[in-house]
């Protein structure tokens, strides 16, 4: 049985030097702002896609504080695996979320749900790339 799990496993992923790491969550950032920012209807939406990148930093960043033998050395692979999710999870469907942002702002509340298709789309992204990031942080 454990010969059988053994053949199963997956080779060990190819070291990237920290470097490199940094360079991508860099271009990582990019292409979130570049993504989100034009679509953005008013100044708070804005202000929230500026604030995402050092929100999910800061997450990480008390995830790792906070968990015994975890570094914080998993921060620049995290952020260059978890924003390509969403930008990649929204890709073409830029319009709708517009169109839900205004309104949002519009009405004043959330609530307005995107569809089943953008819906499975960012979930099948994040789950592609989590699992991705985790083949390389674990």
């Amino acid at each position: 049985m454990n010969q059988e799990l053994h053949a199963l496993a997956l080779p060990a992923p190819p070291e990237v030097p920290s470097a490199i790491w940094y360079a991508l969550s860099a271009a990582a950032i990019v292409a979130f702002y570049a993504f989100y920012i034009p679509i953005a209807p008013n100044r708070t939406e804005r202000v929230k896609i500026y604030t995402a990148p050092a929100a999910g930093l800061l997450a990480l960043w008390l995830f790792t504080a906070t968990m015994d033998g975890v570094s914080t050395a998993i921060l620049p692979p995290a952020l260059a695996f978890m924003l390509p999710a969403f930008v990649l999870g929204s890709v073409g469907h830029r319009t709708q979320m517009r169109a839900i942002w205004k309104r949002q702002a519009a009405e004043g509340k959330e609530g307005n749900a995107p569809t089943a298709a953008m819906t499975l789309q960012l979930f099948l992204s994040l789950i592609a790339f989590g699992a991705v990031g985790l083949w390389f942080l674990i």
